[in-house]
């Protein structure tokens, strides 16, 4: 996810520089994490995670890329990966794509392995909903 360094010295989503990734590629859809608050999480830090993907959404509705959300319940379920540590993920995706395994060989490359998983995910239920529909 392409950030930038607000003058506060946080990270935020830059919405430019997604819309100019996403001119690159021919995407027909997106699978979205659907988040909400955590029960530690502060009000500042679940109001910045709720503009993020406010910004995402936004930047894909205006590249007319229709979205779904998936929550994490239902990619993990479907990975068997409910109630896993968080490199389970990670250690899944390197089992599943071995010939890409340079983006996924860090730990801090967790986040990728997720966002890989989720897209999976949301591709399966895409074709199980096509043929259902024949």
């Amino acid at each position: 996810m392409p950030t930038f360094t607000n003058k506060k010295g946080k990270k935020e989503v830059d919405a430019h520089m997604l819309y100019e990734i996403l001119l690159n590629y021919k995407i027909l859809h997106a699978y979205i994490e659907s988040v909400g608050p955590m029960p530690a999480q502060g009000v500042t830090s679940m109001f910045s995670f709720g503009q993020s993907l406010g910004i995402v959404k936004g930047v894909l509705a205006g590249s007319e890329i229709k979205y779904s959300l998936i929550t994490a319940q239902r990619w993990k379920s479907h990975f068997g990966l409910l109630k896993k540590e968080k490199d389970a993920a990670r250690q899944k995706i390197l089992t599943m794509m071995p010939q890409h395994i340079d983006y996924f060989r860090r730990k801090k490359d967790i986040d990728r392995a997720d966002a890989c998983l989720i897209a999976m995910c949301g591709l399966g239920q895409m074709r199980k909903a096509e043929v259902t529909s024949l």
